[in-house]
């Protein structure tokens, strides 16, 4: 019980980073509608739900497939580079707020790029951990295609 509330903590934790960028949007919106700002519960709940929803069905999968998983400390890590393309949107809308073009163009090369590296670590792992070559390239077929399936058609990252 506690490995699993260890993994949802620090899931939850990375999707509040990773998705950070819509909490600065979102208070922005607030502020333009002279909303209260208590009212700021609702992205914070949603952004660590979304990724914590999206690593759990793409690790789900990847277990059922290939029959291993990463550990915490490994997919954290390879996590990392979607939580600094995240928190690096929300520092870009917090100091470019007008530049709406420019501000949306490095969001999105961003947030692709750390997709790209969260897919690079995960065939890695499995490049390193599994035996069989039939299994690697199932590996190599399966962790993309079910991180593209997850990230942005189940559960988008909203681009």
């Amino acid at each position: 019980m506690k490995k699993i509330v260890k993994w949802i903590v620090i899931l939850w934790m990375l999707g509040e980073i990773t998705y950070s960028y819509q909490l600065v949007g979102f208070y922005y919106l607030l502020r333009i509608f002279n909303a209260p700002l208590s009212r700021l519960w609702l992205p914070l709940l949603i952004n660590g739900l979304r990724f914590t929803l999206q690593s759990l069905i793409l690790l789900g999968v990847l277990n059922l497939v290939l029959k291993k998983v990463p550990s915490i400390k490994l997919y954290a890590l390879c996590s990392t580079p979607l939580a600094i393309a995240g928190l690096s949107s929300a520092v870009l809308r917090l100091s470019l707020p007008s530049e709406i073009g420019l501000r949306t163009l490095l969001e999105q090369l961003l947030l692709l790029v750390g997709f790209i590296l969260l897919v690079i670590g995960l065939l890695r792992y499995y490049s390193k951990n599994l035996k069989a070559k039939k299994r690697k390239l199932i590996a190599y077929i399966t962790a993309p295609t079910l991180a593209i399936v997850t990230f942005w058609t189940i559960i988008p990252i909203p681009l």
